[in-house]
C-alpha cells in the first residue's frame, strides 16, 4: 500500500533462517520472501490502481491477521514484576516493567494494574495476568 502510494523508504527485519532463536527472527523476511516483496512493490508501483490501492487501504481497524499468530506473543509485550513479590502486595510503578513476551496484560491498562494487589506470589520477570490480581482487572 505505502509503495503504491509513493513511500520511497521500506523497513523490513532481514534474516537467513526465521527459525533461529530470538524475537525478531520469526516477523523477518528470508532471502525469497524479501525477493516476493520486491517484485510486489515493483508491480504495485507499476500498476497504481485506484482499486487496488483502495482495497489495500482496507477498512482502518487494525487487526491480527492468521499469519501473524505464530509471532504475537514474542512480538508484544506485557507489565511484569521487577522483582519476586509475596501474596498480598500492593502494586506500584517502581515494581513494574514493560517486557516481552506478550502473554500477560498489555501495556496499554499498565495505569489500571498500579494499586492492585496480586492474589498469589509471583517471581520477577513474570507476566501479570488479569487473575493473578484483586479485585480481577476487567479487560474488555
Amino acid at each position: 500500500t505505502a509503495a503504491a502510494l509513493g513511500t520511497r523508504i521500506i523497513e523490513k527485519h532481514f534474516t537467513i533462517n526465521r527459525n533461529d532463536p530470538g524475537p525478531d527472527h520469526a516477523a523477518s523476511l528470508e532471502p525469497d520472501a524479501l525477493k516476493s516483496m520486491i517484485n510486489a512493490i515493483r508491480d504495485a508501483r507499476a500498476l497504481k490502481k485506484a482499486t487496488l490501492i483502495q482495497e489495500a487501504l482496507g477498512t482502518g481497524i487494525k487487526r491480527c491477521q492468521p499469519c501473524e499468530e505464530n509471532v504475537r506473543l514474542v512480538a508484544r509485550r506485557s507489565v511484569v514484576l521487577k522483582q519476586d513479590a509475596p501474596a498480598g502486595t500492593v502494586l506500584t510503578e517502581e515494581m513494574l516493567a514493560i517486557k516481552r513476551p506478550g502473554s500477560g496484560i498489555a501495556p496499554k491498562f499498565y495505569g489500571e494494574v498500579i494499586g492492585k494487589t496480586l492474589n498469589r506470589d509471583l517471581a520477577g520477570d513474570t507476566p501479570i495476568n488479569p487473575e493473578y490480581l484483586s479485585p480481577p482487572l476487567r479487560i474488555a
